[in-house]
């Protein structure tokens, strides 16, 4: 009986937090509209000022597993890595490819909104509990605006942001950084990190068939200075 009382009081937890689930996509799409940005899945994002803004919201049964982070990368970082990679489908994709996207560029993170986002559980709302998340996703696209403007203050020109690798999460070999050093007109610095890395063993971590992103960059910069 007691076994049995459990699995009962384990299947309307899941319950209340599937309706939670769906209250909280909700109510974040349409916080996220009244601050300019659209929703895709588990991402909000808006583009400004040449930059892709993302954030990514993970809720999860299990508290501590819940993530709200804000990340960001120049809106030319997966244009120029699709045309390397050679993804002419992934060029033709809606713009939240970018977020996600399994082939898209890594962006760099900007700032973390776990704590508050955690207030969904911490508060102990429930599906039906409409005013306390719209006050938490309020508090949140507040707190993002103005990391966003914060942001674009310090780094007003995309062409020139030097990506911070210790802040990107999901590293693909530093693509993020290859990219811009790329775009930038530093190929021979691009190459120069690959083929040191290479030479420890490491890959890039993107693959198609049987040849590593890294090839492609190296195929792409050796093409570009054949031209030049």
């Amino acid at each position: 009986m007691a076994a049995n009382s459990t699995v009962a009081i384990d299947i309307m937890a899941y319950k209340k937090y599937k309706g939670l689930e769906k209250l909280d996509d909700n109510t974040r799409r349409q916080v996220g509209c009244e601050f300019g940005f659209r929703q895709n899945s588990y991402i909000d994002w808006k583009v400004e000022q040449g930059y892709f803004f993302c954030l990514e919201h993970l809720i999860s049964y299990h508290l501590a597993n819940t993530t709200t982070v804000l990340t960001v990368k120049p809106l030319y970082a997966d244009d120029l890595w699709w045309e390397i990679f050679d993804c002419q489908e992934c060029l033709k994709a809606p713009m939240s490819l970018r977020g996600v996207g399994a082939f898209a560029v890594p962006s760099q993170t900007i700032s973390d909104y776990g704590a508050i986002a955690r207030k969904i559980f911490a508060e102990n709302i429930d599906e039906n509990s409409a005013e306390e998340l719209d006050a938490i996703w309020h508090e949140i696209f507040e707190a993002v605006a103005s990391d966003i403007e914060r942001f674009l203050q310090e780094n007003p020109d995309p062409d020139r942001f030097v990506p911070d690798e210790s802040r990107v999460s999901l590293d693909y070999g530093g693509l993020l950084s290859l990219m811009a050093l790329i775009r930038q007109g530093r190929e021979e610095e691009a190459v120069a990190i690959i083929r040191e890395r290479q030479g420890q063993g490491k890959s890039c971590g993107l693959v198609a068939g049987n040849t590593d992103g890294y090839e492609f960059i190296l195929d792409w910069c050796r093409a570009k200075r054949g031209k030049s």
